[in-house]
């Protein structure tokens, strides 16, 4: 997906290519930093990732969200290890990371401008499957319908997923110090989701800009 350059036809709608791909509608004169263009209603669609289905022409509102940021100034901070438990005695462990106030800005005009596109009533054909996990569990289907809603602004827990382990062992390695660290993001990226909400098959990533 890559943001839409050049001039479409007056009324005339996109032919689908040799794949049978219909090709993104054009706005004359629209570039990454240019005000999002006027877009049409969100077509009918089966459901799909991230908290419903995200219609793919989509892109070049993103671009030019991101562009209007500087990365820099979206500041984390790593405060821990936590676990939530998956199967009986087996837990995913994540680094929780507490986001500053700019990067809750930025999740919400996020949120606010893909709105149109989201759709709800996921089913595991809209995650990443594998042979290793041809399953999706209940807990992400779950987890993935009411994520915006239940875990966005002041109740969003941002992490970075490190692995399994039984709980034990988490229990143990939840109690040993952790030194804080804050940092900040060279780049943003979407991913299709597998299970538990692993980012299992990157679609786009962008190269956000950075003034500091």
């Amino acid at each position: 997906m890559t943001a839409a350059q050049g001039q479409e036809r007056d009324h005339e709608p996109a032919r689908p290519t040799a794949e049978g791909r219909r090709p993104r509608p054009q706005t004359p004169g629209t570039h990454a930093t240019a005000p999002c263009p006027a877009r049409p209603a969100p077509p009918t669609f089966p459901p799909g990732p991230l908290c419903g289905a995200w219609w793919p022409r989509t892109d070049d509102l993103i671009e030019d969200l991101i562009a209007s940021v500087d990365l820099s100034t979206l500041k984390l901070t790593a405060r821990g290890i936590a676990h939530m438990e998956v199967q009986p005695s087996i837990g995913l462990a994540a680094v929780v990371v507490q986001p500053g106030p700019e990067v809750l800005d930025f999740q919400g005009r996020l949120i606010d401008g893909l709105k149109p596109y989201v759709g709800s009533g996921g089913t595991a054909d809209a995650s990443v499957r594998t042979d290793a996990e041809p399953d999706i569990n209940a807990a992400t289907l779950a987890y993935i319908e009411t994520c915006v809603p239940d875990h966005s602004g002041g109740n969003y827990l941002a992490h970075v997923t490190v692995g399994l382990a039984t709980l034990a062992d988490l229990a143990s390695i939840e109690a040993e110090p952790f030194e804080a660290l804050t940092f900040s993001g060279r780049g943003i990226s979407v991913y299709h989701l597998g299970n538990n909400g692993t980012a299992a098959r990157p679609l786009k990533s962008w190269a956000a800009r950075r003034d500091a």
